[in-house]
This record gives C-alpha cells, structure tokens and sequence, in this order.
C-alpha cells in the first residue's frame, strides 16, 4: 500500500516539522503565521491560513500532494475552488503547480522538514499484515490514552448505528414501537438471516399483531405465514397444520402477501438459531412486550429490561425447533442471555441514543451510554482478538468501541485518524511545537 496524503495534513495539522527557515522551492522566506483549518468538504485542505511569503502577508488556503505533479493531474488548475490557494505543500516537486492564469503557486518541500523515521514508520503500518498495524507496539501506548479513545470511539459508534435506524424510522413514519419491532426482528436473524427477518418484519405489522394479543396462534400464523413458511407445505403436526389454516384465513381476510419461504437460511446452523424458532421467539417477545421501545424508556436497568423480555415458546416448540416436526428433547426454548444482551445493545441501545437526539434530550443520549457500562463486555472473535494484545475489554461499552476500531480504522489502515496510531507516529520524536 502506497504512502497517502493524509501523512501531509497530518504532520501540518499536528505542528509535527520544524516550521522554521522554511524556504519555498525557489528560495523565498516562508513565514507560517496561522495553518488554517482542515478542510472535511470539497476543496483545498486547509482553508483560512495566514502565511507570509517573502515580504507578503497572503491569507486564503493550503493545497497538499505528495508530488506536486498531482496538482495537474488531479485537474486543480481548471477548478475555481483552487483559485485562492497560497501555498502548494508537497513531500516532493516534480512539475511546478500553476493556476489557470499560468502564474506559478508558491511551493514548499516538506520532506526536509520532517522528523527522522516519520515517513519509514508510517509506511511500515500501512503495509504489514498483521492483524491491526499497530499490533507489534500498541502495549507502549499509556492505557489511560486507550481508554479516553474507546469513549469517544462508541460514541461514535452508535452515531454510525442511528444514521442507518433513521431509515427505519422514516419508513415506519417516526412509530417507534413499530420501529423497535423490526430492529428486534433483525437482531434475532442474526449474521445469517438478518435480511429475511427485515423483510418479515417489513410485511408483518405491530399494529395487527397487537390486535390479536389475545390470540397468540394467531400472531404466530400472521408472522410464519408472511414469512413463507406455510406456502404449498404439507404438514404432519396438528400445530402446524392449525397455524396454515389459521394463515389461510387471514391472508383472505387481510389480502396479505408473503414473502418467499426459500429466502430462510438453516444450513450449518444450531437448531436453537433455526428461523422457525427465532419467529417463534419473536412472537412471544411481541406478546409480552407489545411496545417495545415505551419498555425501554421506562426501564432503569438493561437487566430490568431483558427481564420484561425474557420469555420463551410453549406447547409445541418446546419439542419441536422447526415446523417440519421433527421433534427435539422436552426444553425450554427461552431466549439467551448472549440474545437478550444482543438486543438491548443492538436495538435499545442505538434506539435510545437516536431518540436523545431527535428529540434534543440528552438524558436518553446518557441512558444509552450508562446502559452500555453496565453490561459485560460481549464475546466475539475481535474482542477475543483483541484481549490477546493486551487490550481487555470490561463492558459492553468497550467491546463495541473495540469492534468499531477494528473495523472503521485498523482494517482501514486509518492510522492517522486513530489516537493511538498519532501517539505511535509522534511519541519517538520531541521537541517539536504541540497542537
């Protein structure tokens, strides 16, 4: 992997070169008196910086590449946005930048100017293998570093989560109830039948199923026929047979429409994660807990709340895990710890956090937090992975900042962005002017 200009906006971000007797490429003084401001939108890099370039005081923007070849190749010159650029900082000049009126911007080299190893170091975490970059040093970095990282990282975590639960928001036109509805369903599909559980939920209305609260095989007739699973099948079981046409009767009546039963997935699965126990259990969850996110608004506790939802399939599925009857030994088929866990810190969790933000209400945006604290840490490969490096996770809270590190930095190789890459990047090297 080659080396990227975020290492320039970096080092100029961070004061992390000399910033004295800086010369341009043609020999004029350059005096840095304010650096700008990073620029996230289109555009030059830095925007309002103040640099004195031989006797002339210029304000307006900073442009970075590592060759400054780049300039023309990425079409700068024709773009009115680089119009106000002052100062082209490169790692090297190959080709001088000009604007659309042809006259040269002033360049200035940083490869001089930066700390011995900078550039060795920052190539070296780009292109190991190892699990995360920083695999080989990260025990150096002070924990207490690590952690105020991890707090800001669920955060931001849970701010990636809310983008995506606005969608189901708006498609549930801000019911909340109805919205937690189809993010449990989800949740309990898990990796494998996550999607098909989405579509069910989409088919299947709360409303309608807290109409029948009194008819619990009707709400399992709604939920398995709309999923498919009771289409063109010719059962064995009594239950199973009840449920069709308990189904027949409300498609009928409701001109419903299911989906297709091929979509569920049961191969190289436990029987305890079939989809036909999982709508089982999400019946049942419906059934004790009609209003799901009232529930967790009025619930102190996650434990409080797992134990409003912890409840399990009778009659027939406590024999049976799927409807095709085979049966299973006499059990109860309760949801888990691990899934009513999963639950709140999928689906309440990021819930709430939206909620305090739509509503501009911060206590629910801490609720959210404080619920994350106080559950274990969850049991994952990358959690696991990650304790082998010495970095434990004590909470919930810090295994989904850890999973979010994971994903949205380290297999990003975004180590400039991640604290723990810049301490990496800038700890060997003293005496240069902090932030």
């Amino acid at each position: 992997m080659s080396m990227k200009e975020d290492l320039l906006h970096f080092v100029w971000n961070t004061r992390r070169f000399l910033p004295q007797n800086l010369f341009t490429t043609s020999g004029t003084a350059i005096e840095i008196l304010e650096f700008g401001h990073l620029n996230s939108n289109a555009g030059p890099d830095f925007l309002n910086a103040r640099i004195r370039i031989g006797g002339t005081l210029w304000i307006g923007s900073v442009e970075m590449h590592l060759m400054a070849s780049d300039w023309h190749r990425h079409g700068h010159q024709h773009d009115p946005a680089y119009g106000n650029v002052i100062l082209h900082v490169v790692l090297g000049e190959d080709k001088p930048a000009l604007r659309s009126d042809g006259s040269p911007i002033p360049c200035l080299e940083l490869r001089q100017h930066l700390p011995g190893g900078l550039v060795s170091h920052y190539q070296r975490l780009l292109q190991t293998l190892d699990w995360v970059p920083c695999s080989r040093q990260i025990q150096s970095i002070d924990k207490v570093l690590v952690n105020i990282w991890l707090e800001q990282l669920v955060v931001r975590r849970l701010e990636e989560k809310v983008s995506r639960l606005q969608t189901v928001l708006e498609a549930t036109r801000g019911d909340w109830n109805e919205a937690a509805f189809r993010l449990a369903a989800a949740s309990l599909g898990g990796t494998v039948n996550k999607e098909p559980m989405q579509e069910l939920a989409r088919r299947a209305s709360l409303t309608r199923l807290r109409r029948m609260s009194d008819h619990l095989m009707g709400q399992e007739a709604y939920l398995f026929g709309q999923a498919g699973l009771l289409e063109s099948r010719t059962f064995q079981d009594e239950y199973a047979i009840r449920l069709q046409k308990e189904y027949a009767f409300l498609r009928k009546k409701l001109d419903l429409q299911p989906m297709s039963g091929t979509s569920w997935k049961y191969s190289r699965m436990r029987p305890a994660g079939f989809p036909d126990i999982r709508i089982a259990q999400l019946t049942e969850l419906v059934s004790q807990a009609p209003q799901l996110m009232k529930l967790w608004m009025e619930c102190t506790t996650p434990d409080e709340a797992m134990s409003h939802m912890e409840s399990a399939p009778a009659g027939y599925w406590k024999t049976h895990y799927r409807l095709d009857g085979t049966k299973s030994t006499l059990r109860e088929k309760r949801l888990g710890s691990h899934m009513l866990r999963s639950l709140i810190i999928n689906t309440a969790v990021p819930l709430l956090f939206l909620y305090g933000q739509e509503r501009q209400q911060p206590r629910w945006i801490e609720k959210s937090l404080d619920w994350l604290s106080q559950l274990p840490p969850e049991d994952n490969k990358i959690v696991r992975k990650w304790a082998t490096l010495d970095i434990k996770a004590d909470s919930a809270s810090q295994s989904q900042a850890l999973i979010h590190l994971k994903q949205s930095y380290c297999d990003a190789r975004a180590c400039l962005q991640c604290q723990i890459g810049q301490k990496l990047l800038t700890e060997p090297w003293t005496g240069y002017p902090a932030i």
